[in-house]
């Protein structure tokens, strides 16, 4: 009969634990980044900015990690300096929203490659850490979660000062959209749009 002493008991549930502890902040990163990619770009007329906020963040929720940080290296972390939207029907009351990364070329390449490297890490964990388990002493058990768990914090942080950044600027928004200039503004949007004053 295989026999487990309390100590060794104890340690391999630390272990577990720490497993959902990592897990959670693999979560975390995942959720920061659907929000940070809904928000990334948003061009609507102004009475379906809702819902079009709401179908983009519903795509975003069906994609896997591995997507997520392709689209973000592709989106946030590239130079959008010369982005423009197409709007046709300016009579109608559009609005373009976008957000970007303020990070220099040499952060955003090594954000991408701590993403990209927190993918993998994320992948072994789920599929691939059962052998490590059975096959690893309690101790390099510990050990590695430990150091994975403060691989992940950094990132975290960063994601977290971009999200706070999202936030305050969809309420600058939310207040700019309720202020009289704003009206005045869309108003002399829709005349400059409208067939009497292009006639």
């Amino acid at each position: 009969e295989e026999y487990s002493s309390p100590t060794l008991e104890s340690d391999s549930h630390d272990a577990q634990r720490k497993i959902g502890r990592n897990m959670l902040l693999f979560q975390r990163i995942e959720h920061s980044l659907k929000l940070l990619l809904s928000n990334r770009q948003l061009i609507s007329r102004i009475d379906e900015l809702a819902d079009t906020h709401e179908r983009k963040a519903a795509a975003i929720q069906r994609k896997s990690m591995g997507q997520l940080v392709v689209q973000f290296a592709e989106n946030l972390l590239a130079d959008r300096e010369h982005e423009s939207a197409d709007l046709d029907d300016i009579g109608e009351g559009w609005v373009s929203l976008s957000f970007n990364s303020g990070h220099d070329s040499g952060c955003r390449r090594k954000l991408q490659t701590e993403l990209e490297a927190l993918v993998t890490e994320l992948n072994n964990l789920i599929h691939h850490f059962l052998p490590m388990w059975h096959s690893t002493p309690i101790d390099e058990i510990h050990r590695h979660l430990d150091q994975q768990h403060e691989r992940l914090l950094p990132t975290l942080a960063r994601l977290k000062t971009e999200m706070d950044a999202v936030r305050r600027g969809r309420q600058a928004f939310a207040e700019y959209v309720e202020s009289d200039s704003f009206k005045e503004q869309m108003e002399l949007s829709w005349l400059r749009g409208s067939r009497l004053v292009t006639l």
